[in-house]
């Protein structure tokens, strides 16, 4: 199957544990993390992400709704390259 490259943006509250769990998600679903970029704004209480991986075509969507299950995550959004 084809693999197709995509970048998830991700908001969510400003928590310390978060970008361990984001990395251990993806380490579990055996993704390798192309690119990872965070920002919050001073005094913020939400956090933006992007991550960009490389899956198998189709497998998106999976990710989106593991991605949800994350404690602290509000919202996921999916652009592809």
């Amino acid at each position: 199957m084809q693999e197709e490259r995509i970048t998830f943006s991700i908001a969510a509250e400003h928590q310390a544990d978060l970008l361990a769990r984001l990395v251990l998600l993806f380490h579990r679903l055996n993704v390798g993390i192309h690119g990872l970029s965070m920002v919050r704004k001073r005094d913020s209480a939400t956090m933006h992400l992007g991550v960009t991986v490389d899956v198998e075509e189709g497998h998106g969507r999976r990710l989106e709704a593991h991605l949800y299950k994350l404690i602290h995550v509000r919202s996921v959004r999916i652009g592809r390259e």
